[in-house]
């Protein structure tokens, strides 16, 4: 008896119930006429635009001559002395005083002043050979004398205003101003610079041949006692 008895409670017990699925749910199309899921894409999307211009505009380096060794006025500049170098500059004015990597020196280039090693190469300091192997008169020039972006290989006529004092003729009269050289070539243009700006006067290197009109000392006399206004010739 006892046995039919645990034989009878082990085959009662009921098995353990399995938990129905819940039914599946689908995506309500209205979520995506929701306007925070259309500002948050367009969020994300200024996003990568923005990330992407700093990224084109991170390097605005040139690439520039510069000197890889010291170069004396008149020698030539090739290969030899010259190398690249990736430069940022403050703005395009300074920028376009020196020359690019891009831009190839004629043959007949050579430094129209001493260059240093490691100094960039500026336009106004390459010369002709032509012009090098002519003497060198250096011009005081005032700011207003002569063109804001004269440089080395340009021609041009020199004038000279006499100062006041010297001017005055004996009716009262002031004197006119003098072409002293006519179609010059133009070896070097330095504008120098300090801690309060640019100079009020910059050093002009004119090309000077044998022949000087009424004579070399006349046109140092002149060119030191008045004021100097160079014109370019048009090119």
């Amino acid at each position: 008896m006892c046995r039919m008895a645990a034989v009878s409670a082990s085959t009662s017990t009921a098995a353990p119930s399995v938990p129905e699925s819940p039914p599946a749910r689908r995506l309500d199309r209205r979520r995506w006429r929701d306007p925070r899921l259309w500002v948050g894409l367009l969020l994300v999307a200024g996003s990568v635009l923005v990330g992407a211009r700093v990224l084109a505009t991170a390097d605005d380096t040139v690439d520039v001559w510069s000197l890889s060794a010291d170069v004396p006025a008149g020698r030539p500049l090739g290969p030899d002395v010259l190398e690249v170098d990736r430069v940022r500059f403050t703005d395009g004015t300074t920028a376009a005083g020196y020359l690019p990597a891009g831009d190839a020196l004629g043959p007949g280039a050579v430094a129209g002043r001493d260059l240093s090693a490691g100094e960039l190469l500026p336009r106004s300091a390459v010369a002709d050979s032509a012009a090098a192997q002519l003497s060198h008169l250096p011009i005081v020039v005032s700011a207003s004398g002569a063109p804001a972006d004269l440089r080395a290989g340009d021609v041009v006529d020199v004038w000279v205003v006499p100062a006041q004092s010297t001017a005055q003729s004996t009716d009262g009269s002031t004197g006119p101003a003098t072409r002293l050289l006519e179609s010059v070539t133009v070896v070097a243009s330095q504008r120098d610079s300090g801690p309060l700006g640019e100079a009020a006067t910059r050093q002009v290197l004119i090309g000077l041949d044998e022949k000087v009109p009424g004579g070399l000392g006349e046109l140092l006399t002149a060119v030191t006692t008045g004021s100097v206004v160079l014109i370019r010739s048009g090119q």
